[in-house]
């Protein structure tokens, strides 16, 4: 893990140091690499996940699917970090059909949701006509 400084200035008393594999800052105390170290000690307990208790058997499972390598502590934080992309991408869309359906009633451009139904019955019945029409030439041959 690289660690700079912030400041050109002597010691790291006050400075604010950029962790380069977390991309966090954090505070540091002191002027020594000792402040430095418990700065970084500092930052490291704000960085675990709480303790979770859970069935052996869930405990059992996730063990089993388990690539080489890897560990649970690291099967874990992937879980989290694809939990997060998820949930941020599901409430990015609720907004943006929260806004579509505003600026629908705003501009009065949406549609009821009966002729939503309707448009779709066509749709549908379009499809199966083209259908039909197509299955007795496959027939044929």
């Amino acid at each position: 893990m690289r660690i700079w400084r912030t400041s050109p200035l002597g010691g790291y008393a006050g400075r604010e140091i950029k962790l380069a594999s977390r991309g966090s800052k954090v505070a540091v105390r002191g002027r020594s690499p000792k402040g430095l170290r418990s700065a970084t000690r500092r930052l490291m307990k704000r960085a675990s996940l709480p303790t979770v208790r859970v069935d052996p058997e869930l405990l059992r499972e996730a063990e089993d699917v388990l690539d080489d390598g890897e560990s649970l502590s690291d099967f874990i934080a992937a879980c989290v970090r694809s939990g997060i992309s998820w949930r941020r991408a599901r409430d990015a869309f609720l907004r943006r059909s929260q806004d579509a359906v505003a600026r629908g009633v705003r501009d009065d451009s949406g549609i009821t949701p009966q002729e939503l139904l309707e448009r779709m019955d066509a749709r549908l019945d379009e499809a199966q006509s083209r259908l039909s029409q197509v299955a007795p030439a496959s027939k044929k041959s």
